[in-house]
């Protein structure tokens, strides 16, 4: 290899390139280019001005020869400059390609010259720039690694790459070895770049091929969760803006001569006059403004647009997807096309124009009105035979309570079947389903174009094209790790909306959170975690180490309010850390439990602890008593039907990240259980509106005191805690209390034991210091209660059958009713401490 490889840039053209610039940028070059343009212009100027109005600046031929002569030397200048530009600087089609045949024969392909490769031919300006002086003074083999790193971040280009990447140039080079030879990383490049479709190496390219060599800079990549594929999008990221730079550069670039449409296509639409006054023309609204998005992903949709309007008979199409999926985005897609002539000879001429149903309905009196409004409509776009019009929620048209109240099914049908115009139409997949498919006499005239949301790269590359319109309107800068964290918080957080939408949403909102904070700045991935922290009151997307001890520790901070039940605790706790060590990504809830046992005995106290402990308050904790739903109307009541709203399925749409508490849920309908089968499984509830709510953020507990006295006569029986689990769970099945499916559906199945005289002494304990917080913060009282009072208390309040729920009416009616008395009667007041004894509650 080292036979016919090299990078010398000596004699090559992009380093002649790189000294004219040097060149170029010398203060004095500067000066003299200046007064070139000045004189040129100068000299147009007096030209066009002798010709137009002759002997106005004077009637020198002197004058006018000089004149002629500095406009013949500006011109000089311009082929030169242009040269330089387009020529020195851009590395000709196919010579990569070439190079790398080169390199891979004995003989080099016809045309191309032998000897040895040099690669610095192909370097982009930028590269060369960045590091041709390297090069000059070391062989390759001599380059280490952190060396040419080194250069090559200088480079203009590899900013973009940087900035994006949110990591700084020095702890980038930091991370480089120092190994020498640096052959094969530029050999590599050379794939990478045709990879990428790129005429010549550029800086990205090298940069992607060092990143695959260093073991640092991969240790760097993986610490910030970055991968190979994520560099190779934001090299194509950076490829796709760099060619919209080039495209703007240039006064005579042959990209901005581009014809559309055809000769006198403004002049070949018919007398719509009416028409246009309740309409809002696509065509002529992106030819005065452009269409500052790139449609991606959508080539395939747009050419079924085109193939539907051009057939010969019943050429409307109806696009059809959920809100925010792209449907009018993709029209505007088919717009540009139009506009360009990049399509059909039947349609390359036609203008679309899009419907404002405000307008039409805007001072009308009657129905009658709003449909001879439509009527004369359709009737001029007939007319004029070059009119495709565009309905948006078409299915308004052809409901009851559809435009101003018309139904104007009829008014269209005729329409749809003159080859003379084109509908355009878009609709939701339910309206769809209920007013169109139905209706076959309406639905054979359109041709069905689905539109689907945008997933993966495609859905990377609608926010990398997102990206600059926000940032122009904060002043902040994206990073490329922001765009992936927002793709996936948006499908895991907002459920309820279709990409893209929520993920443009979702960074919009991130990025501007920043900035109002902290002013113009870089949006990394932490603020997007802080964004949806905020908005959905969540714990911090990462893990820190406070909360990695909280989790670590959990059995412990539970057991602060919970009385013994230990297996319940645990298993509850051992959940918990699998979901945030997010060592699964499952649709299904974080954890889903059944809590099973005697009244009393801390199945809702479990369920507030983890609300506490988890989620940070008991706010996040909502309680269904499903005594209230045993009716099979009542599943309404959780789900909701099209006018009212569901208790479960808002609760949740609203606080996705929430402990779901469903008490007494065998007391629930058969019907309302196999709602849990669904939630359980796949995390997803369909409410009465058709919108799906997603539970994957939320925690499932339900209890019931089904088998109580199973758990008594097991325990009796000395039988250990997977005994005593696997029997209550066959009585529940034998007794047709639960369906074995639903049960295997848990992630646990809990049984919570009777209490004892120990486990009642502790509750005692613990209620006693929640009185005395809250008389010390309420009243500014100190309380203390005597051992031997606490121990009567306990032995008063014990009932094996009721478990703690005795004890707290013995608080209340020992303690509370003392101190009431006491404050009431003045005996106490703020700043006072009193000891209660057993003398004073026996």
């Amino acid at each position: 290899m080292e036979n016919n490889f090299t990078v010398q840039p000596a004699g090559t053209a992009v380093n002649r390139a790189v000294t004219i610039d040097k060149i170029a940028s010398n203060f004095l070059v500067k000066i003299i280019s200046l007064f070139f343009w000045l004189a040129g212009v100068a000299s147009v100027i007096y030209i066009l001005f002798n010709y137009i109005a002759p002997g106005f600046l004077g009637s020198s031929d002197l004058i006018l020869g000089l004149s002629i002569l500095v406009l013949a030397k500006f011109l000089v200048y311009l082929a030169g400059r242009s040269f330089y530009l387009q020529r020195l600087q851009k590395i000709p089609t196919g010579t990569l390609n070439n190079i790398k045949s080169k390199l891979s024969q004995n003989q080099p392909p016809a045309g191309v010259p032998s000897g040895p490769t040099n690669l610095f031919e192909v370097f982009s300006f930028d590269l060369a720039k960045a590091t041709f002086s390297l090069f000059l003074e070391k062989d390759s083999t001599e380059i280490s690694l952190r060396e040419l790193g080194t250069s090559l971040l200088s480079a203009e280009d590899m900013a973009f790459i940087i900035f994006r990447l949110g990591l700084g140039r020095d702890s980038i080079i930091n991370t480089l070895e120092d190994k020498k030879d640096v052959t094969g990383i530029i050999l590599a490049s050379v794939d990478i770049a045709i990879a990428n479709n790129h005429t010549s190496i550029w800086s990205g390219d090298l940069f992607l091929s060092i990143c695959q060599s260093s073991d640092g800079l991969k240790k760097l990549f993986n610490d910030y969760r970055l991968e190979s594929a994520d560099l190779k999008s934001l090299i194509s990221w950076q490829t796709k803006v760099m060619a919209e730079i080039d495209l703007k550069k240039g006064l005579f670039n042959k990209n901005k001569f581009k014809f559309t449409g055809g000769i006198g296509k403004n002049w070949s639409y018919g007398y719509t006059l009416f028409l246009r006054q309740f309409s809002i023309d696509l065509t002529a609204s992106i030819a005065d403004f452009g269409l500052g998005l790139e449609i991606i992903g959508r080539d395939k949709e747009i050419k079924e647009i085109e193939d539907a309007l051009s057939r010969s008979a019943n050429a409307n199409v109806i696009l059809v997807g959920n809100a925010g999926v792209g449907k009018h985005t993709t029209i505007l897609g088919f717009a540009k096309k139009v506009l360009d002539g990049e399509v059909t000879r039947e349609i390359s001429h036609d203008d679309i124009l899009q419907i404002d149903t405000e307008a039409l309905i805007s001072g009308v009196t009657s129905e009658g009105e709003v449909i001879e409004r439509f009527r004369m409509m359709l009737s001029e776009a007939a007319t004029a035979g070059n009119i495709i019009i565009l309905i948006e929620n078409i299915e308004n048209l052809f409901s009851a309570n559809g435009v101003g109240t018309a139904n104007l099914t009829a008014i269209l049908l005729p329409f749809l079947e003159n080859s003379a115009i084109h509908i355009i139409g878009t609709s939701e997949v339910a309206p769809y389903n209920e007013y169109i498919v139905g209706n076959t006499s309406l639905a054979n005239h359109f041709v069905r174009v689905s539109i689907s949301e945008p997933k993966g790269e495609d859905l990377v590359k609608i926010l990398e094209d997102t990206a600059p319109l926000i940032e122009s309107r904060a002043g902040s800068i994206i990073t490329f790790e922001a765009i992936k964290a927002t793709t996936h918080d948006a499908a895991k957080y907002l459920v309820n909306l279709t990409e893209p939408e929520r993920s443009i949403n979702l960074l919009e909102g991130a990025v501007m959170k920043a900035t109002s904070l902290r002013g113009k700045t870089i949006i990394a991935e932490s603020d997007v975690a802080d964004y949806v922290a905020e908005k959905f009151q969540l714990p911090a997307a990462e893990a820190g180490q406070a909360e990695k001890t909280k989790l670590l520790n959990l059995e412990k901070i539970m057991h602060e309010t919970v009385i013994g039940q230990d297996e319940a605790v645990k298993a509850v706790a051992s959940a918990m850390r699998r979901a945030r060590a997010q060592v699964s990504d499952s649709p299904k809830p974080i954890g889903s439990f059944l809590f099973l046992g005697p009244t009393g005995v801390g199945k809702t106290a479990t369920a507030k602890a983890l609300a506490r402990a988890y989620f940070g308050s008991a706010t996040n904790m909502t309680r269904f008593d499903m005594s209230e739903y045993q009716n099979k109307a009542d599943i309404y009541r959780l789900i909701g039907t099209k006018d009212e709203v569901g208790n479960l399925t808002t609760f949740v749409a609203e606080k996705p990240f929430s402990l779901l508490l469903f008490d007494e849920i065998e007391k629930a309908d058969p019907d309302i259980l196999n709602l849990f089968l669904q939630i359980l499984d796949e995390g997803i509830l369909t409410d009465g509106r058709g919108q799906k709510v997603s539970f994957s953020n939320t925690i499932i507990i339900a209890t019931s005191n089904a088998g109580s006295d199973v758990i008594s006569q097991t325990l009796g029986q000395n039988a250990n805690y997977d005994q005593l689990k696997n029997t209550l769970s066959q009585y529940l099945i034998d007794q047709h209390l639960f369906k074995p499916e639903l049960l295997n559906r848990f992630t646990g199945v809990i049984a919570f034991s009777p209490l004892d005289q120990l486990a009642i002494l502790e509750v005692a304990k613990l209620l006693i210091k929640n009185l005395q917080d809250t008389v010390l913060k309420n009243k500014e009282i100190k309380i203390e209660i005597a051992p031997d009072a606490i121990d009567y208390l306990a032995q008063i309040g014990f009932d094996p059958k009721m478990g703690a729920r005795p004890m707290e009416r013995v608080i209340a009616d020992k303690i509370e009713n003392l101190l009431a008395e006491k404050i009431l009667r003045n005996e106490i007041k703020k700043g006072d401490s009193l000891t209660i004894t057993k003398e004073m509650v026996s």
